[in-house]
């Protein structure tokens, strides 16, 4: 900046000359270059048009002498080679031009028997060759063919090395090489195709290498149990890899798969036999083939039935239609000591609340000891409360089934309200209203079918 701050006149680019060249030769295309270029073209135009008017051919030779060696450095070859032809007319112009187009041609005709592409002098001697070749291509048109056949030739040059050090995944050279070619032949309209492989190979190669990081570091979080983690990274995976690769399809979800079963089993050794099943579920969702899984799977979903039962069983009076199921499940899976222990704590729990709730709702209890004797049938002590116990119908029950088979759902609705304080846990008030849910689900479903019919026929 202290050196550029200084250059006002031709004089004193002259005494810079030196620093010019070095760096014009370390980067001829670098925005110092091209902004001294900037600063010096006008200097030098003002000096060439004084030495057409009132000079004659000393000064423009003296020009060209003093100043050849800044005007190569700045890239301005037709600024040169107007200097070297002022004031040379006829005869004594065509030679001089002859000349200098020899001398080029052989420069760059030697240099191209001898490629040394990865040698920068060789490449910028070559470069200021075919520049001032090109300006003197503006005097003699013959010379055109000449440099048309030295422009491509460089060209596929630099284009192989290009293509070379792309497979070798050498973005950076490949790059750099291209930007070579486009000084050689400033314009190429082919540059763009290579241009674009080069970026959409650097763009496929940083995208394999997330690939195989984001691969490496889901492997740590499996093997760590971090599943959280693991799935945010399975997720990221299936959007960077086909959905047929075997990574998505077999492996990752093996792995995944493996550190379920791994949690499921530490959840299991603390007793918490719901959050183990459902490890072991979300687990085989990933890998039905999972051997450990599949073992586990059975057992934990007994021992977590006896955990969800056990509660159920110690504050509801009504129960899913899927108790009965898990009740079997139990009886199937649960160790031997297991599910008798069940079965005995289970009897005791109902058996305790139905004595109680006999003395405040005796319609209730009954409710209740039916239910419970048909669920434990071996159960001696529901058995003899399910017969004590006698169950009140519900008076009801006709007209509200009335109200349900001749549609008038809100009418049912409204006995069933009423009805719920009374008849809430009475096996028939609880089959009814199971029923009557699922006829209104059923108005629902036709009524959303008609309102999609009558939008399809208002589009129409």
């Amino acid at each position: 900046n202290i050196i550029k701050g200084q250059l006002s006149s031709l004089i004193s680019f002259k005494d810079q000359q030196t620093v010019i060249s070095e760096l014009a030769d370390l980067s001829p295309d670098s925005d110092l270059i091209q902004s001294l270029s900037i600063k010096f073209k006008p200097l030098l135009q003002k000096e060439l048009g004084l030495i057409k008017k009132t000079g004659g051919r000393n000064d423009a030779e003296g020009l060209a002498s003093n100043y050849s060696a800044i005007m190569i450095a700045f890239q301005l070859n037709e600024q040169l080679t107007e200097v070297k032809l002022t004031h040379l007319t006829d005869d004594a112009r065509k030679k001089a031009i002859t000349k200098m187009t020899n001398s080029n041609i052989n420069d760059i005709e030697s240099a191209l028997a001898n490629i040394d592409t990865d040698n920068q002098k060789w490449e910028i001697k070559l470069l200021r060759n075919i520049q001032e070749l090109a300006s003197l291509s503006k005097q003699d048109k013959s010379t055109g063919t000449k440099l048309i056949k030295y422009r491509e030739q460089i060209t596929n040059l630099y284009l192989d090395k290009a293509k070379q050090t792309l497979q070798e995944e050498r973005f950076d050279a490949a790059d750099g090489y291209v930007d070579t070619v486009e000084r050689f032949a400033p314009g190429l309209e082919t540059l763009l195709d290579t241009r674009n492989a080069i970026s959409s190979a650097r763009d496929e190669s940083e995208r394999k290498a997330k690939v195989e990081a984001n691969k490496s570091d889901f492997k740590i979080f499996t093997e760590a149990n971090n599943i959280a983690e693991a799935e945010k990274l399975f997720e990221q995976l299936k959007a960077d890899i086909p959905q047929t690769d075997t990574y998505i399809t077999s492996e990752a979800p093996r792995l995944l798969a493996d550190s379920y079963a791994r949690l499921a089993q530490t959840n299991a050794e603390a007793k918490d036999y719901i959050a183990a099943f459902s490890l072991v579920t979300k687990g085989l969702e990933l890998d039905l083939t999972n051997e450990m899984l599949r073992s586990l799977k059975d057992e934990y979903q007994a021992e977590a039935n006896i955990s969800e039962l056990t509660e159920l069983f110690k504050t509801s009076l009504t129960f899913p239609t899927d108790v009965r199921l898990k009740i079997d499940q139990i009886e199937n899976y649960a160790s031997a000591t297991n599910s008798s222990a069940f079965r005995k704590n289970i009897a005791s729990i109902l058996a305790e609340r139905i004595d109680t709730l006999k003395s405040k709702d005796e319609n209730a209890a009954a409710g209740l000891a039916q239910t419970a004797a048909r669920l434990f049938p071996a159960s001696s002590i529901l058995a003899s409360l399910k017969n004590e116990l006698k169950l009140k119908p519900w008076e009801g029950l006709s007209a509200a089934n009335a109200a349900i088979a001749a549609g008038k759902l809100t009418e049912a609705s409204k006995m069933k309200e009423d009805a719920a304080e009374k008849f809430g846990t009475h096996p028939q008030y609880i089959g009814f209203s199971r029923l009557l849910d699922d006829k209104k689900k059923e108005a629902e479903n036709i009524y959303k079918i008609y309102q999609q019919d009558m939008e399809s026929a208002g589009e129409e």
